[in-house]
This record gives structure tokens, C-alpha cells and sequence, in this order.
């Protein structure tokens, strides 16, 4: 019974992860790598902020295109991001998008940490996140990014 339960969970989560969090997504840009925030609706049982990274393609008229990052689909353990100097537990997922390209999807991994990391959305102008990706081929970049907490407030408060 409890494996059935597991597995549940499990589905839930990840189909959560295909609902498009429209009211609220800001964006920051660290070399050839985008990390997006989002807001997923609180019918999926809670409110929850997720983090997608993409690797970005640019030419010489600038941003081109998300290109395919990971290549399973599902739950892949959990990693360490820091956010605004805290390190934090992410649960990490590879997901589709609707172009049928993959990405890195990332959710605090406890309540505490994702209560601190919506503090920081709510009470800065800026949240500094930095995170070390490893791709397919183990080669490491340690990334940087500054996202704008601009209208988070008012999107978090009104759900």
C-alpha cells in the first residue's frame, strides 16, 4: 500500500509541473544559461515556487531559442542553490515543455526552505541565486543569477 501511495505522490508532483504559472515569472540570464521563477497555481495542493533552467542559443540577432537541457523525464533526486547567501535543498525534476524541449526544474525541497525563499521574493528587489550545473557530459559551470521580485508580492498574496 505504501509503494501505491509513494507513486501517487509522485504523479502528482510531476503533473504539477506541466500547469502553467502564468500570473507571475521573472527571469535572469548568467552567459548561455536562463533561470526562470514561477508561481504554480494552490489548487495543486499548496502554493509552490519553481525555478526552470534553460540553456539559451543567441546569434547576432540576439536570443534565439531554449535549447533541450536534460533528456529524463521525472524526478532526479535533489541539489544545492544558494539563495540570497542560504543554501538550499532543491528537488530537481526534467520536464517537456509544450515545444517538446526539455528543461531543469527545481522546488525547495522542505516547507521551511520554500518559506524562506518566498521571504526573500516578498521582502527584497532583487534575489541572488547561485547554483553549480553539471551537464550530460560532467562538465561543471557555476552559475550566477539576479532575478526581479517585482510584482511577486501582490501575484503571492492575492492566490
Amino acid at each position: 500500500m505504501s509503494k501505491l501511495v509513494c507513486i501517487a505522490s509522485l504523479l502528482m508532483m510531476m503533473c504539477s509541473l506541466n500547469v502553467k504559472a502564468e500570473d507571475w515569472n521573472s527571469s535572469s540570464i548568467d552567459g548561455h544559461y536562463v533561470l526562470s521563477a514561477l508561481i504554480t497555481p494552490p489548487e495543486l495542493g499548496g502554493k509552490k515556487l519553481f525555478f526552470k533552467l534553460y540553456k539559451a542559443k543567441y546569434n547576432n540577432n540576439g536570443f534565439e531559442r531554449f535549447l533541450s537541457q536534460c533528456n529524463i523525464q521525472g524526478l532526479n533526486g535533489t541539489v544545492s542553490m544558494v539563495i540570497n547567501g542560504k543554501k538550499i535543498e532543491m528537488e530537481k525534476h526534467c520536464k517537456r515543455n509544450e515545444d517538446n524541449l526539455n528543461y531543469w526544474a527545481y522546488t525547495p525541497k522542505t516547507n521551511n526552505d520554500l518559506t524562506f525563499v518566498v521571504s526573500q521574493f516578498r521582502n527584497t528587489e532583487f534575489v541572488d541565486i547561485e547554483k553549480t550545473f553539471v551537464n550530460v557530459y560532467k562538465q561543471k559551470d557555476d552559475l550566477f543569477f539576479h532575478i526581479s521580485t517585482q510584482r511577486f508580492s501582490d501575484i503571492w498574496m492575492s492566490r
